[in-house]
Formats: C-alpha cells, sequence, structure tokens
C-alpha cells in the first residue's frame, strides 16, 4: 500500500538513487517530479543503451527535483508487467492466471510486476477500451520508488525483494503466448461480450475484448 511520505523528503529522487541503480546494472534517467512524464527528450535511447558520464553530470545538475525512471528491455535486461485494471470482474479472471514475480511496486492503482527480459516486445490488452494488462519493454519506461507519483504519494515496493536486493538474472521470464491465453479465458468467461463482426483477436498488440 502507498503511505504518506515525510514532508522533509527529497525530492530529487534521480540524484538520491541513480548511482546504486548503475552499479546493479540498469539503465536509469530522470523523470519529472510528482509526474508519469521523463524529464529528457529521446528518453528511450536509454532502452538500448546506458547513460555516459556526461549526461549523467547534465542530469544531475540541471534539475532540482526529480523522479526515478528505469529504462526498460535490452539495457536494463528487465521488463514490466503492469496491471492497470480496477474492474473486478476482469480481476478475479486474470489474478490467478498471471506469473507471480519477487519484486513488485505500486503507485496509484494495481501494481507492477518485474521479469527478466527475454527479447518480449511490448504489448497490451485491453478491455472495454480501458488498459487491463500491459508488457512494458524496449521504448517504454516505469517509475520506481520512492519518487512522488502524480497522486501525491510515493511509489512503493510491496514485495520484499527490490530491484536493488535481487540479482536480475534470477528474476523469471514471462511465459510465451501470455496474452494469447489470456484472451482466450476472457472470451470463454464473458461469451455475450464478444462482437463477433467487429473480428477482434486476442493475438497482441493492440488487441481488445469487445465493450458491452
Amino acid at each position: 500500500m502507498i503511505t504518506e511520505t515525510d514532508k522533509e523528503e527529497s525530492k530529487n529522487h534521480y540524484v538520491d538513487n541513480q548511482k546504486l541503480y548503475q552499479q546493479n546494472g540498469y539503465s536509469v534517467i530522470p523523470g519529472k517530479y510528482g509526474s508519469k512524464m521523463p524529464a529528457i527528450k529521446a528518453w528511450s535511447d536509454y532502452c538500448f543503451r546506458f547513460p555516459t558520464i556526461d549526461e549523467v553530470v547534465s542530469w544531475t545538475r540541471n534539475f532540482s527535483q526529480t523522479n526515478l525512471d528505469v529504462a526498460l528491455g535490452e539495457a536494463s535486461g528487465i521488463i514490466a508487467l503492469d496491471i492497470d485494471c480496477i474492474d473486478q470482474r476482469i480481476l478475479d479472471v486474470i489474478m490467478p492466471i498471471l506469473p507471480s514475480s519477487p519484486v513488485v511496486k505500486r503507485g496509484s492503482k494495481g501494481e507492477t510486476r518485474f521479469f527478466r527480459f527475454s527479447g518480449e516486445s511490448t504489448d497490451s490488452l485491453k478491455f472495454n477500451g480501458d488498459m487491463v494488462v500491459e508488457i512494458l519493454s524496449s521504448n517504454k519506461k516505469t517509475t520506481l520508488p520512492p519518487s512522488r507519483h502524480p497522486n501525491g504519494l510515493n511509489y512503493v515496493w510491496t514485495s520484499e525483494e527490490t530491484l536493488l536486493t535481487i540479482d536480475k538474472s534470477t528474476l523469471p521470464i514471462l511465459p510465451p503466448a501470455l496474452f494469447t491465453h489470456l484472451g482466450s479465458v476472457l472470451r470463454s468467461t464473458f461469451p455475450d461480450l464478444i462482437q463477433p463482426s467487429l473480428g477482434k483477436t486476442f493475438s497482441g498488440r493492440n488487441d481488445e475484448l469487445s465493450s458491452f
């Protein structure tokens, strides 16, 4: 659960934490404080390479308030499974199917589970136009604790392990065709919600379970 933070806490989470994350093999970048937006341009480049020393020095000098973001995919060697659904009917179906991870964070709603990168592409599964679950890989990033969420509270780790305490090579790999399986289960669970004329399938990117 997210908790209220101390009013005297640092507001420069990138400066405070970037060194430890880089030492542990993660490509981290500054985000805008209290926002999900990155603080730099061309930020997705860091999904494929680490920041240079000069770039890190520039960022630490130029930003006085920051969040801490990790660029996902190839460079960091990790991906994230972002569960962003608030419909309890859907959660009751998907939660027993979704793979667990020893490293989990929470922001406002849902949770984010971390996995080892194994060439996965970014992908998403939607329901009624709303995001249900998303695989965040290359060209995506996620904000790390203890950064400030837009809701005014802080991101927190809800697992005993964090990205700094675990050997990332021991993180599990997502099962193949996960979203295809989820889509099949949702179709069989909610057959009345499917509109065959739309021709929607659950083969991957941009697929949706048809709306009511």
